[in-house]
């Protein structure tokens, strides 16, 4: 509230110097609070790729106090390509891509969606910690995308000096990221899956949905933090492939309260397994050799050492 009595406090003396002040209104589609799973438990690499769906079980509500513009994406596509230099540390290359059909406005508006699709590239790292107790295990994960956000604005400007206003309807795109903490306790049920338990916080953009400015731009910003809990499973097909359904919920409606979210993806693992055991060559007693080994060059046998009979 006080920052948008200052800015109305600027914007009114702007006016009276003569300076062109515009009335902005804007909404803009936003990526929906969801992310994708940790990555596969011990393979050299895997790549994922999971289709996640935004269940409207009531209309998107915007927080109170909140003034936003917002629509949020009924379908939101994430890839992750992970690559392990060491065992249990992991580097992923993640993509984001949500389209406007479909999309919900959060709130009433006058403004259209601003249609297009929000989305971007991003990275992130990741540590695994397990076998901790039993088949349980867990990974962390930090992650960090660039966005691009598109928005409608509609701007009407104009000063004391000159009363004729004159109107803008445009569509512009904004540059956010996104950036989120994460961890995710897993229970290896059998050789063929397990249990995935989510809670991570990822910051949900916004904008401001009407305001004074000296051009007509559109205003999103980073927004704030958000707690996302989630519950999913893995199952392993054979062959590198496995099926990952999950389901996500939103916890704080910061700045908009809407889900659950239903996804289901496929990754495919490749590459050998880190900390898989590995057979130990058989201990053979001194001077022994198994059959059809020579002993190098030089070698004699312990004194007092006779082979063992035939």
């Amino acid at each position: 509230m006080r920052r948008m009595l200052l800015g109305l406090a600027a914007a009114s003396l702007a006016v009276l110097a003569g300076c062109t002040v515009c009335h902005v209104k804007q909404t803009s589609l936003v990526p929906a609070a969801v992310l994708p799973p940790p990555p596969g438990e011990r393979t050299l690499a895997d790549f994922y790729l999971g289709d996640d769906t935004l269940s409207f079980l009531k209309q998107p509500q915007l927080a109170p106090n909140e003034d936003a513009g917002l629509w949020i994406p009924r379908t939101q596509i994430d890839g992750a390509i992970t690559l392990r230099p060491i065992p249990r540390l992991g580097l992923r290359f993640l993509w984001l891509f949500a389209p406007a059909e479909g999309a919900q406005e959060a709130a009433p508006t006058t403004l259209a969606n601003p249609g297009g699709a929000t989305g971007g590239p991003g990275m992130g790292l990741t540590v695994r910690a397990g076998p901790l107790f039993g088949p349980w295990s867990i990974d962390f994960a930090a992650d960090l995308l660039i966005v691009s956000i598109p928005s409608r604005i509609s701007a009407t400007c104009g000063t004391i000096s000159d009363p004729a206003e004159v109107s803008y309807m445009a569509l512009q795109r904004d540059m956010i990221p996104l950036y989120s903490l994460s961890a995710v306790m897993s229970w290896r049920v059998s050789r063929w899956g397990r249990l995935l338990f989510t809670a991570a916080g990822r910051n949900h953009p916004t904008n401001i949905a009407d305001f004074h400015s000296y051009v007509p731009d559109s205003s999103v910003n980073a927004g704030p933090f958000n707690l996302i809990l989630g519950i999913g499973a893995e199952f392993t097909l054979g062959h590198g492939f496995s099926v990952v359904p999950q389901v996500q919920v939103p916890v704080l409606a910061e700045p908009v309260r809407y889900g659950p979210i239903f996804g289901i993806g496929l990754r495919l693992s490749f590459g050998r397994d880190h900390l898989a055991p590995r057979p130990r060559p058989p201990a053979y007693p001194p001077g022994y050799y198994p059959p059809g080994y020579a002993p190098p060059p030089g070698y004699a046998p312990p004194p007092g050492y006779a082979p063992p009979p035939a």
